[in-house]
């Protein structure tokens, strides 16, 4: 009985451990920038009231940001914003200038909250991550360290 009762008490220090290591996070603000298939007169405020693209938006995001230190998890991203660049009135471009499949310039930002201080020092010295490896045009910009925050301890 008393072995039963040491590693149960190990485990409850050790989950413990894992709340006060993650009580501290640190806010980013991240821009993404793609381009789209839109249909003219779409605007990013448009794509803010969609539910199904923000869950989308968040997956991309949160897949986009895994390196060595640390991933993010879609429930950490926050929406913020979403901007058509190219003009919203008219129909999207292809490479050659036609209309066919043509797609516009879109950049959306979020906020990420990080609980790991090793990931959140990583994403601090990282400014730009490709997301696609052969789409150069997608990426994503840490570009400010939003706030330091202290937040109640959660579990995963």
């Amino acid at each position: 009985m008393a072995p039963l009762l040491r590693r149960s008490s190990l485990l409850a220090l050790s989950c413990a451990g894992a709340l006060l290591f993650s009580a501290h996070a640190a806010v980013f603000q991240v821009t993404y920038d793609d381009t789209m298939v839109l249909p003219p007169g779409l605007q990013g405020s448009d794509l803010m009231k969609n539910q199904p693209w923000l869950e989308f938006a968040r997956k991309l995001i949160a897949g986009g940001i895994a390196i060595a230190e640390g991933q993010v998890y879609p429930k950490d991203v926050t929406m913020t914003d979403a901007i058509v660049v190219d003009d919203k009135n008219a129909q999207g471009l292809n490479s050659h200038g036609g209309i066919e499949h043509g797609r516009k310039k879109v950049r959306f930002i979020a906020n990420v909250t990080i609980y790991e201080p090793v990931f959140g020092k990583a994403l601090q010295k990282l400014k730009k991550l490709t997301i696609g490896g052969v789409a150069p045009w997608r990426r994503l910009y840490i570009t400010t360290l939003v706030a330091p925050i202290s937040v109640t301890p959660r579990t995963r």
